[in-house]
């Protein structure tokens, strides 16, 4: 059996690179599956919605701009290598979820 703690290092610990292996396992394994579970799909579907209006805001405020001059700077701030870190495991298979954000195997980091 599989314990609490291990189950956290596996989400939430190690590397970046670390993590998006597990999510693309994760991905390979059950990726079909989830697909097609509707108690996913709701909540997935409310993630996108969120993800959009988002956009939306983050668009009149001019962020996109704002944005890419910071992480033009050294330390990227919300975009920098440091932030990558605090993804996890799930974030990153939700991301993996959409197709347009899918990440092919081949992919160099």
């Amino acid at each position: 059996m599989v314990t609490r703690s291990e189950i956290y290092a596996l989400f939430y610990g190690g590397d970046v690179l670390s993590k998006l292996a597990t999510a693309r396992d994760l991905y390979g394994r059950y990726g079909k599956v989830l697909a097609v579970r509707p108690e996913i799909l709701v909540h997935m579907a409310a993630v996108q919605g969120a993800e959009r209006d988002l956009q939306t805001r983050m668009g009149a405020m001019r962020m996109g701009v704002t944005c890419s001059r910071c992480a033009a700077r050294a330390g990227g701030g919300c975009c920098s290598r440091f932030m990558a870190g605090e993804n996890d495991v799930l974030q990153l298979l939700m991301n993996m979820r959409w197709p347009e954000c899918r990440w092919p195997v081949s992919r160099r980091e």
